[in-house]
């Protein structure tokens, strides 16, 4: 019989003790051996048919993710460091075609994962076991300026002398700052004669003539869900005595307690004082910043709760709710060693009867 190799596959008969085998036979055999032998080739064949030549040929990405069944090729099946950077296309591998933890610590090389393999905001806290950041693992000048989280409260006064809460001056605040508008002279001190039952910290600020004096404290922190802006108003006059900005709660750095320090005045007389407290939007503080800066070298830019004194009035006729998100209202076991005890102890502020809502609007 003729062969058929490699067009088709050849069928031999076989043979049985007694059989005559002829010389064809024999023939068809060794036709059929040199012809695998040509088809696979000799090692490092030049024959670009051969299966030798074509293995060592295979060009780059000739296989791709469609020519598998998912499963088929797993760690077992392939040789260490079979592939390389060099053999992935740009985001051919994603989390979807990675097991669970699949990948850890052990397969990954030092060093080969740094800031700029990370998509902004990645990594937030909840990706960050506990204690996993320590000062040991921050490199020197790491944390900026910039990166420090700072907020900052203003208050301001037309009275002669009031006292006014600061928040969080006493653990996490800087020196405080002033200003008064000329021909105006305004005063402070530290130097209370009374004390509340808490660790806090106000001051006493004044002006004389009829001005408005302002003090600002900035400070570290960590939280700010909601803006609180308190007015402590004239019942008689309906006119603005002080008044205090902060995107922190009063009582957070005087005592934690909201009920014990419900609003920053200390001077004040339900039989001659009504407090007011407008909670702003995010969107709402965004276009009153853009009235703080003045284009002009020769006049002072005016601080946020300038603009609203300044810019807007208070509106009653709108019907304001309650805040009832939970707010940051003490930091607990800030001094111990252990950091696993550092609570943030968060509440819902409970709604003060003594409190008037209100809005703000433009004059």
């Amino acid at each position: 019989m003729a062969v058929t190799f490699p067009t088709a596959l050849d069928s031999f008969t076989d043979r049985s003790s007694g059989d005559t085998i002829s010389e064809d036979h024999m023939n068809d055999v060794q036709d059929a051996i040199e012809l695998l032998e040509a088809k696979v080739g000799i090692t490092d064949s030049a024959v670009t048919s051969s299966l030798d030549y074509l293995i060592d040929h295979i060009p780059a990405n000739a296989v791709d993710s469609d020519a598998y069944v998912d499963g088929s090729i797993d760690l077992i099946h392939m040789s260490a460091n079979s592939v390389d950077s060099n053999q992935y296309v740009d985001g051919s591998i994603d989390r979807v075609h990675l097991s669970a933890d699949i990948i850890d610590g052990t397969k990954i090389a030092d060093d080969v994962i740094n800031s700029e393999h990370y998509v902004a905001a990645s990594i937030d806290t909840e990706h960050i076991a506990l204690l996993n950041i320590t000062e040991g693992l921050l490199a020197a000048s790491s944390v900026g300026q910039a990166k420090l989280k700072t907020t900052s409260q203003e208050l301001t006064t037309a009275s002669a002398s009031a006292t006014i809460s600061f928040t969080n001056i006493g653990a996490y605040g800087f020196v405080p700052q002033f200003k008064v508008q000329s021909p105006y002279t305004a005063t402070y001190s530290f130097n209370n004669t009374t004390a509340s039952q808490t660790y806090g910290t106000s001051m006493t600020l004044g002006c004389t003539g009829g001005g408005t004096a302002y003090a600002k404290i900035t400070y570290v922190t960590a939280s700010g869900e909601v803006y609180w802006v308190f007015f402590l108003v004239d019942k008689a006059t309906k006119k603005i005595i002080s008044s205090s900005f902060c995107p922190d709660h009063p009582c957070l750095g005087n005592g934690g307690k909201p009920l014990l320090c419900p609003h920053p005045f200390g001077d004040y007389d339900s039989s001659l004082h009504e407090v007011v407290l407008v909670n702003p939007s995010k969107e709402q503080l965004a276009e009153m910043r853009k009235r703080i800066y003045v284009d002009d070298d020769t006049t002072p830019d005016r601080s946020l709760l300038q603009v609203i004194l300044e810019d807007y009035r208070l509106d009653y006729s709108t019907k304001v709710s309650w805040p009832t998100e939970p707010v940051t209202v003490r930091v607990e076991n800030a001094e111990w060693d252990d950091p696993e005890q550092v609570k943030i102890i968060k509440k819902v502020i409970p709604k003060d009867q003594n409190i008037k809502l209100a809005s703000l609007k433009l004059k």
